[in-house]
């Protein structure tokens, strides 16, 4: 059963139509369900927005949107669907990009509000700002996979990240050192405490990365067949102190081969 309404407008010049859709009881609390909408220059408007929407109860598509704001949503996004899903490293990375960045920016608008010209410009703003196309490209990562989530829980009813492009990295030159210039450096650090030498040493000669180098064990050195397994990393999370954790990926499990000099 529908009702139509004449109301006052919102800036109380004239009135506008609405309608009242009756959708029986909710078998779990026993209220009535109800949907309203507003807003409608005539009485013929209001009936086919409820018309239409009749047709998508009817066909199953139809999404009531809900009314909440985007930080409230992103962070229930973050612990429920974020969290379980990825390393904590990562999901502290996560935090940080929404606290920092998009609740700043978006946090008191409602989810079913944003569209993507909002997301367009605040990209083109980040560059303004100097920050670099990576990053708005990881910012760009969590909104595709936060809004596809909305419209899964049927917050929204269109995806709000639908063509938004995020800014195509710029190709950089990268200055490397030369092996002169290498070993330069790894003998000004020939006076320092043997594990800082050590460190900068494999870092060098291994290609291993800073949380690979800190996270070896003796147990990963295996000096008969001159290799070191690279089984976990050392990360430092905030709150948390320093976390040991397994390589991201299956390629990020390897053996790299060492000298007799590295041995030594």
């Amino acid at each position: 059963m529908t009702y139509y309404r004449k109301v006052p407008a919102k800036n109380k010049k004239g009135y506008t139509r609405s309608f009242t859709l009756e959708l029986g009881r909710d078998p779990s609390t026993g209220k009535r369900k109800q949907i309203t909408r507003r807003g409608y220059e005539t009485k013929k408007d209001a009936e086919l927005a409820a018309n239409q929407m009749t047709i998508e109860i009817d066909n199953e598509t139809f999404v009531n949107e809900k009314e909440i704001i985007f930080k409230d949503y992103i962070i229930d996004y973050l612990n429920i669907i974020a969290k379980p899903a990825v390393k904590l490293t990562t999901f502290n990375g996560y935090s940080s990009a929404v606290e920092k960045r998009l609740i700043p920016k978006f946090g008191h608008v409602k989810v079913k509000q944003l569209t993507p010209i909002m997301i367009s410009k605040y990209y083109n703003e980040l560059l303004n700002e100097g920050l670099t196309e990576e990053f708005i490209q990881y910012i760009h990562s969590i909104l595709k996979m936060a809004a596809k989530t909305a419209v899964d829980w049927k917050y929204i009813k269109n995806d709000f990240m639908n063509n938004v492009k995020a800014p195509r990295r710029q190709k950089k030159s990268i200055e490397t050192w030369s092996i002169e210039d290498c070993n330069i450096f790894l003998n000004r650090m020939r006076s320092q405490k043997n594990h800082i030498f050590m460190l900068y040493y494999l870092a060098i000669y291994t290609g291993m990365r800073r949380g690979e180098l800190l996270g070896l064990k003796w147990g990963d050195i295996d000096i008969g067949k001159k290799r070191i397994y690279v089984h976990h990393s050392l990360y430092y999370v905030a709150g948390q102190g320093l976390v040991l954790q397994s390589p991201k990926t299956s390629s990020g499990k390897r053996n790299i081969s060492i000298t007799d000099e590295m041995i030594r």
